[in-house]
């Protein structure tokens, strides 16, 4: 085999190794995102849910059943859409609404 050919293969190799070590890398940093981002949103969960047991010391006493239907008929009638669409940012952002619910978890 020429020296040439064997030349561009080694660097082809290496080329390759270092490919396979930056994809691993950024595999890894995905996942550490990943992990990060369900934190925050577990964290959020958190908040809402102290904030409700707050305002309704009561719906502990509920079932898990019990609670979806309470949440269901508190947010889906006619008055529930109202006051969401209200206090909603026109566009949304992931930061407009944990910033809105910050605050409001905040002064109530």
């Amino acid at each position: 085999m020429p020296r040439s050919t064997k030349s561009i293969e080694d660097r082809i190799a290496k080329e390759q190794a270092v490919y396979e070590q930056s994809k691993a890398r950024l595999e890894a940093l995905q996942t550490k995102k990943k992990a990060a981002d369900e934190q925050k949103r577990q964290a959020r969960f958190i908040r809402i849910g102290e904030y409700l047991e707050s305002k309704l010391p009561d719906i502990m006493k509920l079932a898990d059943k019990d609670l979806l239907i309470f949440l269901d008929r508190s947010t889906t009638n006619e008055h529930g859409s109202r006051t969401l669409k209200q206090i909603m940012p026109s566009k949304p952002t992931i930061t407009s609404q944990s910033n809105t619910t910050n605050s409001t978890m905040a002064t109530s």
